[in-house]
């Protein structure tokens, strides 16, 4: 795991934009998202791999 800290730069929607997660194409869905991830919750989501759809859990270390 890597930290990330605010003065680096890092963005959490950007990154998450990065991957197939279902759902997260609606922008209001995503600020939700990142909002809960930023509140240091866990978020169940799917992610589309090809044709196949695979349940993650998206979680974000904060130290």
């Amino acid at each position: 795991m890597r930290t990330f800290r605010p003065e680096f730069g890092y963005d959490l929607e950007a990154s998450l934009k990065k991957y197939s997660i279902k759902g997260l194409k609606d922008a209001e869905k995503l600020q939700e998202v990142s909002k809960a991830l930023r509140n240091g919750n866990i978020v169940q989501a799917d992610l589309q791999i090809g044709r196949r759809t695979m349940p993650v859990t998206l979680a974000v270390n904060r130290k």
